[in-house]
């Protein structure tokens, strides 16, 4: 018998993954206050910085997974 989904490490944190990039999505908002005088230059490396924690962790959290995960 698995453990239960919300007891998944790897559930939680692909929920603050998506977040994470609903996030990065709303960034291009940042770039409008460019002609405000405010430097948008970090947009970019948020977005690959997402991606590239998303990538990494899913790989580590799968490597500790040790059972199965139940919908119940």
């Amino acid at each position: 018998m698995g453990k239960p989904w919300w007891r998944s490490k790897t559930y939680w944190f692909n929920a603050l993954m998506a977040l994470m990039a609903v996030i990065a999505e709303l960034t291009p908002i940042i770039d409008h206050l460019v002609a405000a005088g405010y430097d948008a230059e970090w947009v970019a490396p948020l977005r690959a910085g997402i991606a590239f924690v998303t990538v990494i962790g899913n790989m580590i959290l799968r490597a500790i997974t040790t059972e199965p995960v139940t919908l119940r």
